[in-house]
């Protein structure tokens, strides 16, 4: 007969270990946010968004952007708006709960400057509107993705931070109150997003952006009836009722979630390559095709300038290369001009080795017969590298899978999310007690 009290035991410890879980831990923060729900502030965020520059060497972009946010509060008087501390160090005011903190707008910031000192005002006094307006100079950090350079499309993502807690950034313009457009022209505030970039980014077309303020983004897998396994390692949970499906199939349902907690201002750029076709594949195309002069020199008489010709010509890349270094991305990624690079030492490598053969081997290995084989060889090597590593790609980036790009991006945000703090290791985790 079974012990109850050792069943009672085994069903605590099972349940320790699943609500430890770091997935049930946030889904219960999402329920939590799910019941302020009621209790929440409708607000429209309107921004106006400039792209002065992209850096890929230093891996950033700076902004200039006006962010003004209208909420409906009765109870928020003049005298009240006097006393918030709009620069309080810590975060949002404890006295009154901000959608947005003037002193810490983004999570992915290295400076922000402040144009205009921000202010805070009665909108419409007889609906009640509040609006709180930022005007700002940011450098923002962001992980390009290079693999396509320089046929790429990027995202340049302002991660903000806002108020999950207290309010709600709706999705259609409240014209019941605020104006269409602000008296003077000032602002048109029905546009959520507006973005535009210096005339000066010529090597950039922008895309109509993105607006992403959801807060419910978690991916994780669950069960709805069936019994936690033993060889569960706590990364499924039980669904809890309120949430289960009306028809319990008992089968495992996945939950298409990201479990990274900030807004998204998405601004999306396309790169115009022509500056990396004139000052880099084509000059280097050139280098290489120069090579096969090489065989319009006697072999029988001129192996030797031969070889001298092509190892010259080497040593010309080597130095294009060290030349181009400042215009090119510091990357791990491999992008299409370092394929390229690579595929031109690899022909020219082949050239030489092939002339050294040559010579080694002296007589009847130079024939006619010989010589237009390899020089064809030579030729559709080159031209057919430069078709797979560089034609193709070219042709392929004028339509761009932005929803993939999208996905393939929050996946990673979800897994440095779930991994980006490390706790000690527990072999070398010694207190003050501890004996050596």
């Amino acid at each position: 007969e079974a012990d109850p009290m050792a069943e009672e035991q085994k069903e605590l410890i099972e349940h320790d270990r699943v609500k430890n879980s770091q997935q049930y831990r946030s889904f219960l923060s999402d329920l939590e946010d799910e019941a302020h729900e009621n209790e929440k502030k409708d607000c429209w965020l309107s921004a106006i968004v400039q792209l002065n520059s992209v850096s890929l060497v230093e891996q950033q972009f700076d902004i200039n952007a006006t962010f003004s946010v209208f909420w409906i509060d009765a109870k928020l008087t003049q005298t009240d708006i006097a006393k918030i501390d709009l620069f309080r160090e810590g975060g949002i005011n404890t006295g009154y709960e901000l959608p947005l903190d003037p002193a810490n707008l983004f999570k992915n910031a290295s400076t922000v400057d402040h144009i205009k000192q921000p202010s805070i005002e009665i909108y419409d006094e007889q609906k009640h509107v509040i609006m709180l307006k930022c005007v700002i100079h940011t450098s923002l950090h962001e992980q390009f993705e290079l693999t396509n350079f320089p046929f790429d499309a990027q995202f340049l993502n302002v991660k903000m931070i806002y108020n999950t807690i207290y309010y709600n950034v709706l999705s259609e313009f409240p014209k019941q109150w605020i104006k269409t457009i602000e008296l003077g022209g000032s602002g048109h505030y029905d546009r959520a997003l507006k973005v535009s970039k210096l005339d000066s980014l010529t090597n950039w077309v922008m895309l109509p952006p993105w607006f992403d303020f959801r807060t419910t983004r978690h991916r994780f897998p669950y069960k709805t009836s069936r019994e936690l396994d033993d060889d569960d390692d706590g990364s499924v949970f039980q669904l809890p009722d309120v949430l289960k499906p009306a028809e319990d199939d008992g089968d495992e349902h996945e939950v298409t979630y990201y479990r990274f907690k900030f807004a998204l201002i998405r601004l999306r750029l396309k790169r115009v390559p022509n500056f990396y076709f004139q000052l880099i594949i084509f000059p280097l195309f050139l280098i290489v095709s120069c090579s096969f002069a090489a065989f319009s020199m006697d072999p029988d008489e001129w192996v030797g300038d031969r070889l001298g010709f092509v190892v010259t010509l080497l040593l010309t890349v080597v130095a294009f290369q060290y030349a181009i270094q400042g215009d090119l991305p510091a990357s791990p990624e491999v992008t299409h001009i370092d394929r390229y690079i690579i595929w031109a030492y690899l022909c020219l490598t082949l050239f030489i080795v092939e002339i050294a053969i040559a010579n080694l081997l002296h007589v009847g290995y130079y024939t006619e017969l010989g010589e237009r084989i390899m020089m064809i060889f030579m030729i559709v090597m080159w031209l057919g590298g430069t078709v797979v590593i560089i034609v193709v790609p070219w042709t392929r980036s004028k339509q761009v899978d932005w929803e993939s790009m999208s996905n393939e991006e929050m996946e990673e945000w979800d897994q440095h999310n779930a991994s980006s703090s490390l706790s000690v290791d527990k072999n070398h985790m010694h207190g003050t007690k501890i004996q050596c």
